[in-house]
């Protein structure tokens, strides 16, 4: 049997504590759901931005490597790219640290703009990163673009010495190179380098053949028959 003392200390113990306050079950389900799908849409979001990224990279990497070839525009674009890729990282920065300030110690109207406009600069800064990693990603087609510029100069270079024992044996029958080498293909048919207009020249004594350098600036590979070798001309 419990004393009085005992007794009396259980009264107001019992009377002292507070009931917990609960939340219905059904608000505390709807607050979980609500969160479960902000985090998935965020998370399908994220998907759908790194895959079309990833699109644009191999898009942009395919051009430049094929259709700029490992030209003196491609090289400037690639650095040019290097340098957006650059600013947009400076102004994901920026756009993360106004983010991170609390509304709450600014000026009223301060904080309300903060308080507007911190979620839309929150789920910008994910696009400018990735804006910058695809810009960033189009050094990668450089090596590639030089290869396939290799490819081109040396098509020119094999198709032209394949035209030399033509001219050299027409020489020896008419005393004189001829104007146009014998067997050249028509113009479509030509390698890349040499669709240009006319590649071939002859004087006297010697002829030459002669392509633009697509990774320089006015840049010339010639071929002299004199010396029997290629040079580059910068013109």
């Amino acid at each position: 049997m419990e004393s009085p003392r005992a007794f009396s200390a259980s009264v107001h113990g019992e009377g002292l504590r507070k009931p917990r306050s609960k939340l219905p079950q059904g608000e505390t389900n709807s607050k979980i759901d609500v969160g479960s799908m902000s985090k998935s849409k965020a998370d399908h979001r994220m998907r759908r931005d790194l895959k079309l990224a990833l699109a644009a990279s191999i898009v942009m990497n395919v051009t430049l490597t094929f259709y700029n070839r490992g030209s003196i525009g491609q090289i400037f674009l690639v650095i040019l790219a290097f340098w957006l890729m650059a600013l947009c990282f400076v102004i994901a920065a920026l756009i993360f640290i106004i983010a991170r300030i609390s509304p709450t110690r600014q000026r009223p109207m301060i904080g309300l703009v903060l308080k507007w406009i911190s979620p839309i600069l929150r789920r910008s800064t994910t696009g400018v990163v990735l804006a910058g990693l695809v810009a960033g990603s189009a050094l990668f087609s450089l090596p590639f673009g030089l290869a396939v510029l290799r490819y081109d100069i040396n098509s020119a270079k094999a198709y032209c010495e394949n035209l030399r024992p033509a001219i050299e044996r027409h020489r020896t029958e008419t005393g004189r190179y001829p104007e146009f080498p014998p067997g050249i293909l028509p113009e479509a048919s030509l390698p890349r380098l040499l669709r240009s207009g006319g590649f071939h020249r002859a004087q006297v004594d010697d002829y030459m053949f002669f392509f633009e350098d697509p990774s320089g600036i006015f840049d010339t590979i010639v071929y002299d028959s004199r010396r029997g070798a290629w040079r580059v001309d910068h013109d």
